[in-house]
């Protein structure tokens, strides 16, 4: 099996296709208008029942520290086009987090028809 890795623009992948797609560190860094950006390049990519894998650090947007607000983001993300497998709770190791910094880990596969 071949892997193809290539570092590009995450907001403009229309020019490609994968049959699987692995983000490690992207999702979270986007702002609210930047994910609605993103996923339709992400889709543009993606033929449907081709895979999302992706881990994202956890984070809340409430003073509550809870992190269903940083999931409930995710949901919003994928409601549409997209086949949640799982979400599960996983760390990253940075070199900003003492120990490992929480995490999630996502599985998704694409329903959308790409054009």
């Amino acid at each position: 099996m071949r892997a193809n890795f290539r570092v590009v623009d995450a907001l403009d992948l229309a020019w490609t296709t994968f049959e699987t797609v692995i983000d490690s560190g992207l999702f979270h860094v986007f702002t609210d208008d930047g994910r609605l950006r993103f996923l339709p390049s992400l889709s543009a990519v993606l033929r449907p029942g081709e895979n999302l894998f992706y881990a994202v650090l956890q984070r809340s947007r409430d003073s509550s520290g809870t992190q269903a607000a940083f999931t409930a983001e995710i949901h919003a993300t994928f409601h549409t086009g997209w086949t949640i497998n799982y979400i599960q709770p996983a760390t990253f190791v940075t070199t900003i987090h003492e120990g490992r910094a929480k995490a999630w880990l996502a599985f998704y596969h694409s329903d959308e028809v790409n054009d």
